[in-house]
């Protein structure tokens, strides 16, 4: 069967955080009902991150692999990821889990009830699962007001 969501995840020497995350994308897969696979673009690490995604797909069957043999940053990876056959919904995330991976299926529904596109952002005055340093928090509150702008929301 063909998946319902893709998520690609771009990974720049990942290896501290990748075990995490994949510990996170197992419990999220798990307890859905929809399926799902995970497309990551390893953009040229040089620590264990390729060899963690190796593992990851022998061990996983929703995970792919992708790779850059050198680093060209976060927009190519991106590319990269969007240009392979994808599933009709179609998130990223960082592979730090700067945004809960456990926070997509609530992007999804919004998607499901109509919405076109959906952005997400760990800060949000409701949020109490923030996870990041200070600097990402104030950047994130900055990009947060900016949408409300131009939306109006």
């Amino acid at each position: 069967m063909e998946p319902e969501v893709t998520i690609v995840v771009p990974c720049w020497n990942e290896e501290a955080a990748l075990p995490q995350l994949l510990e996170r994308l197992d419990r999220l897969i798990a307890h859905e009902k929809r399926l799902w696979e995970v497309v990551f673009v390893d953009d040229g690490s040089t620590d264990g991150t390729p060899a963690l995604l190796a593992e990851a797909c022998r061990r996983r069957p929703w995970v792919r692999t992708l790779r850059h043999e050198r680093n060209l940053g976060l927009g190519a990876a991106l590319r990269t990821g969007f240009a392979g056959e994808l599933a009709p919904i179609v998130c990223t995330i960082d592979s730090d889990s700067t945004y809960p991976p456990e926070r997509l299926p609530e992007l999804i529904a919004t998607l499901e009830r109509g919405a076109d596109l959906v952005t997400a952002s760990p800060w949000h005055p409701d949020n109490t699962q923030f996870e990041g340093d200070r600097l990402r928090r104030l950047l994130s509150r900055a990009v947060s007001g900016a949408y409300r702008s131009i939306t109006g929301a």
